[in-house]
């Protein structure tokens, strides 16, 4: 007997809306499995946080489990899948790295950005089967399937997304 899943689709820039939307999404879910498919380039790292923490509420609290399928991943998208331990993609997945940068027009102080980067790197590296070197070396480098499986970023191929 298979079991019941709520799919929800995160799609495209992570902004506050995107928080809304999802709040939304999750008031509704009533099984125990929540699939996430995720479609995003990437985003706030602000809301990247919000989302991580409102799953983790849901999977803790109330008891869901959590997959994760990987279209395309990218920066703070990919950092939210990391969060998690279910992540699934399909021959066609792609995800990829990025290290934070400075928004056009936002300033940030050197010290303060050597910091956020490296935390990203620590995070990383304790999600995958990547060091500091190999995340450096593949910053912003689009990543396939295959590689995402052999690198520890995803966790199961599947054949296709339900």
């Amino acid at each position: 007997m298979e079991t019941k899943q709520h799919l929800i689709h995160l799609n495209g820039y992570f902004d506050s809306l995107t928080v809304d939307t999802f709040k939304r999404a999750l008031r509704i879910v009533d099984t125990k499995v929540i699939v996430i498919r995720i479609n995003s380039y990437g985003g706030n790292l602000h809301v990247m946080n919000t989302l991580s923490a409102l799953l983790y509420y849901m999977m803790k609290y109330k008891g869901h489990e959590l997959i994760f399928e990987i279209e395309r991943a990218e920066s703070a998208a990919l950092m939210l899948v990391l969060n998690f331990k279910d992540r699934r993609v399909t021959k066609g997945s792609v995800g990829s790295i990025h290290l934070p940068v400075v928004r056009p027009g936002a300033y940030v102080l050197d010290h303060d950005l050597d910091k956020k980067r490296e935390e990203a790197i620590r995070f990383i590296a304790s999600r995958t089967q990547l060091n500091k070197e190999s995340i450096l070396v593949l910053n912003s480098v689009s990543l396939n399937a295959e590689q995402m499986i052999q690198k520890g970023i995803a966790t199961k191929l599947v054949e296709s997304f339900t």
